[in-house]
């Protein structure tokens, strides 16, 4: 059997990156497709380090890739290159937490444009040995992963708190999904509750929400020492309502799985003890929706001298984060390759957490991005 002819690539052209992986090696091969089939255009292997056997499976996918990049770099870089894998190397490489190799394969790839699609059918039989991305021998393990970092980024966060005072009782819900997304209810008790009674009411109002969004897994935070302590079973409920509270936001409960409920300090549930508060106030307001207006700047703004040492925070649509967070969100780029590829080299060592960007230092901390404004103020 002869071996497969390798194909040129034409100019800009898009081109496939196939992975695989097995216990001694890591190998890829890039391809480009035209009409009828996938066309092979340079094979690569690497027989793997002593330390490297003991790296992950989906480390050795990620190393795969950084060699292929280094050894084919003429190809990366005057090419958009997909890399075709059902694996979330994407993901993975995009963790907050990435430190040591991880974080250099990171920024070494980080001026390529690299793309990550999932594997579709094959055209060229060429091809058609190649596609597995592990050998039989580490495709569970693989596997295993990929549901370990599934199951740890689908925890759902939830803070509750209830307020009862002489205007009558107010709930606050907070709840976070795995994206970051957020959804906030203050919700207004139309009856007489105690203040634990209130603190039930939003336990199970949070608990209901996230069962309606589909929540499988979820940590509830809350301030009470009482709910917390007596849904771990640290605590009975001695009063009728009190036990009836508890079996029902049991039940609610063990539709979770895992489900962790910890008691905070109150300053670390400030937004649901807010909302709780302004539930609790406007009870019998007329009104249905409260718009939370942002002023960017103060009203007096036009009217202080230049040379004053007040420092002004607004939102510049210029500023130097947008292009970073244009693409760590959306992945725009701009249309002039150049600035593109500073855009992608430059992305890689930023991270987006709780919508604030932040930059990874060189020993792995993760430091606040600043905007121009912000740091001339810490200067003074």
């Amino acid at each position: 059997m002869s071996p497969p002819l390798l194909s040129k690539p034409k100019e800009g052209e898009v081109l496939q990156l196939y992975l695989a992986v097995s216990s001694t090696a890591v190998s890829a091969v890039l391809a480009r497709e035209d009409e009828t089939q996938q066309l092979p255009i340079y094979y690569i292997s690497k027989s793997l380090l002593e330390a490297e056997t003991r790296y992950s499976s989906l480390e050795k996918l990620v190393l795969a890739l950084v060699t292929t990049a280094k050894k084919l770099r003429h190809y990366f870089e005057t090419h958009q290159i997909v890399v075709m894998t059902n694996y979330p190397i994407k993901y993975v490489m995009r963790r907050p937490e990435l430190t040591g190799r991880m974080e250099k394969w990171t920024m070494a790839l980080g001026s390529f444009d690299i793309k990550y699609q999932p594997r579709t059918a094959v055209k060229s039989q060429a091809l058609a040995d190649f596609v597995a991305d592990f050998s039989p021998d580490l495709e569970k393990i693989a596997d295993d992963e990929v549901k370990f970092i599934n199951n740890v980024e689908k925890v759902w966060t939830l803070f509750v708190d209830g307020s009862s005072n002489f205007r009558g009782a107010g709930l606050g819900v907070v709840l976070k999904s795995p994206q970051g997304d957020m959804i906030a209810q203050a919700i207004c008790c139309d009856f007489k509750a105690t203040n634990n009674e209130a603190e039930y009411e939003a336990l199970i109002a949070g608990l209901t929400l996230a069962e309606e969004l589909g929540a499988s897994r979820l940590n509830i935070f809350s301030d009470s020492q009482l709910i917390v302590n007596q849904i771990n079973g640290d605590y009975e409920a001695k009063d009728l309502k009190m036990t009836l509270y508890l079996e029902k936001a049991k039940k609610l409960a063990s539709k979770f799985k895992p489900l962790s409920i910890k008691q905070v300090p109150r300053d670390l549930n400030t937004q649901a003890d807010a909302l709780a508060n302004l539930a609790s106030a406007l009870r019998k307001s007329p009104f249905s929706t409260i718009p939370l207006v942002h002023l960017l700047s103060p009203a007096i703004e036009k009217d202080i001298p230049q040379d004053a040492s007040l420092v002004l925070s607004t939102t510049n649509t210029d500023s130097w984060t947008k292009p970073i967070l244009d693409y760590l969100t959306h992945e725009t780029l701009p249309d002039d390759k150049l600035e593109a590829r500073k855009i992608l080299f430059k992305a890689s060592r930023y991270v987006i957490l709780q919508g604030i960007l932040f930059k990874r230092s060189a020993n792995g901390m993760l430091m606040r991005c600043a905007e121009k404004t912000e740091w001339e103020r810490l200067q003074k």
